[in-house]
């Protein structure tokens, strides 16, 4: 059930601004190569990939024999596309997925209306943008 927040609480939709953040992210795990000596290919990873080059071997060991991968966890698209490109460029086995995801923040007479819940916030904006407000697209 739609709320129609604007109609009984807010301003007239056309006086609003939303701001609309496409937030480009995704996810980068490298594959172990099977038939490759765990070490060896954990030694080869870490010269050609500055991230990692903290974690001590040990951690990386456990953590590729538990999952089979090493996981770099959330990243900015750009950075995880090039890394993911040098790394295939090695022979590395790499999967970089998208974990990206759309941001709304509705803006009145200057000032943001913040709404703590993604969800909500989305579905407020929407209606908004359906009302006549003008949106603000950005990337990032």
């Amino acid at each position: 059930m739609t709320q129609n927040y604007h109609k009984s609480r807010y301003p007239d939709p056309k006086d609003w601004v939303v701001s609309r953040h496409r937030h480009d992210l995704r996810r980068v795990v490298i594959q172990h190569s099977e038939g490759v000596p765990l070490s060896a290919w954990i030694a080869r990873l870490k010269r050609h990939l500055a991230r990692i080059q903290d974690r001590r071997p040990a951690d990386l060991l456990a953590e590729v024999r538990r999952f089979g991968v090493i996981d770099l966890g959330i990243l900015a698209g750009r950075e995880a596309r090039r890394i993911g490109e040098r790394l295939r460029g090695q022979g590395f086995d790499v999967r970089v997925e998208d974990a990206s995801f759309t941001s709304y923040l509705p803006m009145v007479a200057g000032a943001a209306l913040l709404i703590e819940d993604a969800k909500e916030a989305e579905a407020f904006c929407l209606e908004l943008i359906e009302g006549g407000a003008r949106v603000e697209e950005i990337e990032g």
